[in-house]
């Protein structure tokens, strides 16, 4: 079982930096919408939400709430979807306020990603 407060770090494949966007784009709409089904309220933060994603990014996403009973079994489930793309997953509730804060600034919800993904 992951430490509390613990981050998963995906490495990247060797994909072309506009399929790469694409396909991240895609995979991290699939993932919020499986842990959606799970009953987690997750967004996507960082790089990929504002559009800035390239080789040597990774996806950000932050649980803002979770069933206690998933707490870290959800790495599992978003690494499935995201494959060979790098990714982060963080629990708001173990993170400072003010880092938190900053990602919510830039939050994407798998609706927005969908629509990324099509541009």
């Amino acid at each position: 079982k992951p430490q509390r407060g613990s981050i998963i770090v995906r490495k990247v494949g060797q994909t072309e930096p506009k399929n790469l966007e694409q396909a991240a784009f895609a995979r991290a709409a699939s993932a919020l919408k499986e842990l959606e089904k799970r009953g987690v309220d997750a967004v996507v933060t960082g790089s990929l939400a504002a559009r800035r994603f390239g080789r040597g990014s990774d996806v950000d996403f932050l649980v803002r709430a979770c069933p206690e009973h998933l707490r870290y079994a959800l790495e599992a489930a978003v690494e499935d979807i995201m494959l060979e793309i790098p990714f982060e997953l963080v629990y708001r509730d173990e993170i400072p306020v003010r880092v938190a804060e900053r990602m919510a600034k830039t939050a994407a919800t798998s609706d927005e990603l969908t629509f990324a993904a099509r541009d």
